[in-house]
């Protein structure tokens, strides 16, 4: 989904657990949550608390 990114609980190191929220993005007055598929570390974040985002852009890399 296309918007700005709001508040971000990830970061990097970060131990996340299947469902964990890692960011939020806003669009239209709604606020999405995007979470972790699965149990994992954060390798890294990519994006800032008020960055402009695309559909398909990478946000957050997982581990393996």
């Amino acid at each position: 989904m296309a918007g700005k990114v709001g508040t971000l609980a990830a970061r990097k190191g970060q131990r996340v657990v299947a469902g964990e929220p890692l960011l939020w993005i806003e669009a239209m007055r709604m606020e999405t949550a995007v979470c972790s598929p699965r149990d994992t570390t954060i390798e890294d974040v990519l994006v800032e608390a008020g960055a402009t985002v695309n559909a398909q852009d990478l946000l957050v890399v997982l581990g393996a």
